[in-house]
């Protein structure tokens, strides 16, 4: 599986440069222009990306050719849909928070924050659904001409604070930059201030005192910086996230792979997959020693908090639902109800991110060797 690779920043090389060429090009039959806002330094690159495209290069001895531009480089978090319907890009990562209108049915299925054991769970429940239970789904990616591989997970938010949050007191006032639903979520504690600024911006939010706390997962603490600014990282014990598209072609470039090509891209699929969901698991857990070595502060919320955020969470998929009906998703509360069960039975099926191996094979037999051949 994956850990016979080394992604290039594991081996300390540099992804700095505008556009990645990964071996093989000389061999090279089919290339791939592969888009993503993500640093080359983030998780979603390290983690998940770059190690899907090696496994690719190296099973198709380099037929399929990628040239790999992070950093919005190419397409950014707002253009990547586009960018893959228009020929922009030939596949790319993007999250659905910038796509509630576009993609509102894979965006509401995002919103059920919280779910799932654990990152391989929520990754696997959320694919096997999309791919093979999904038609709402199915016709939106169809619309703007993606041919969806598969999801990521990020593991519990915390709030990373320029002063100290613990009683649902703390809240009321509480300046934080958090995407929807999580600006929801906090909202069930106290009247919290939302501030809208982008994810680079809020590190200089913070450093200005414009929003008092970031929401983000754990990782993040140290690839965006906010170590440096933030001193208290609040330990919530919820809100993990899943979704978006982090492998995803456009259908004319997927209609260019050979079938051999194919199985060795849904393989790679499989086995990436696995790799990042266990490798955003290891880095959340290295962001949280890193706090604690620096010296910040990492402490939980109260049991009030904490029962505010579970109890918001145990009816968000009727929130979702209503929220998706307003934006013209017919039969939301179906779709929702359709989906939960497929969390359950994840939930067995990969209750820890532990064996990468044993995940990558779930992985294949449960939704890849019986992908859709067309």
């Amino acid at each position: 599986m994956l850990e016979r690779f080394k992604t290039p920043v594991a081996a300390g090389l540099s992804l700095a440069l505008p556009l990645l060429a990964l071996p093989g090009s000389a061999a090279a039959e089919t290339d791939v222009l592969y888009g993503s806002f993500a640093p080359a330094t983030s998780a979603f690159s390290t983690g998940y990306i770059v190690p899907w495209i090696e496994a690719i290069t190296e099973a198709t001895d380099g037929s399929v050719n990628f040239n790999y531009v992070p950093g919005g480089g190419v397409v950014d978090m707002r253009t990547a849909v586009s960018g893959i319907r228009d020929g922009v890009v030939d596949g790319a990562f993007y999250v659905t928070v910038s796509y509630a209108s576009d993609l509102p049915v894979i965006f509401m299925l995002s919103e059920l924050i919280g779910l799932g054991q654990s990152n391989a769970a929520r990754i696997g429940a959320f694919n096997e659904f999309v791919i093979e239970d999904c038609p709402e789904c199915q016709a939106e990616l169809d619309a703007w001409n993606q041919q969806f591989l598969g999801g990521y997970s990020l593991g519990d938010y915390y709030l990373f604070c320029t002063r100290a949050v613990t009683t649902p007191e703390d809240f009321n006032g509480l300046r934080i930059r958090a995407i929807p639903p999580s600006s929801r979520l906090f909202g069930a504690v106290g009247e919290v201030v939302p501030v809208t600024v982008s994810l680079t911006e809020s590190y200089e939010a913070l450093q200005r005192g414009q929003v008092d706390c970031h929401a983000g997962p754990a990782s993040t603490y140290v690839t965006y910086s906010f170590i440096d600014i933030a001193d208290h990282v609040v330990e919530l014990s919820s809100g993990a996230s899943f979704g978006g598209s982090v492998f995803t072609f456009s259908q004319d470039k997927w209609a260019e792979f050979t079938p051999e090509e194919r199985q060795a891209i849904l393989r790679a699929t499989a086995e990436a997959s696995a790799h990042g969901a266990i490798a955003y698991a290891q880095e959340d857990a290295a962001a949280l020693e890193a706090a604690r070595a620096q010296g910040s502060t990492v402490a939980p919320v109260n049991d009030a908090v904490q029962a505010a955020l579970s109890a918001w969470i145990a009816e968000n998929g009727t929130g979702a639902a209503e929220r998706a009906a307003e934006r013209g998703v017919a039969d939301a509360q179906a779709i929702v109800d359709r989906f939960l069960p497929y969390i359950d039975r994840w939930n067995a099926l990969v209750p820890t991110d532990e064996d990468e191996a044993a995940i990558a094979e779930v992985f294949w037999t449960e939704i890849y060797a019986d992908y859709p051949s067309e």
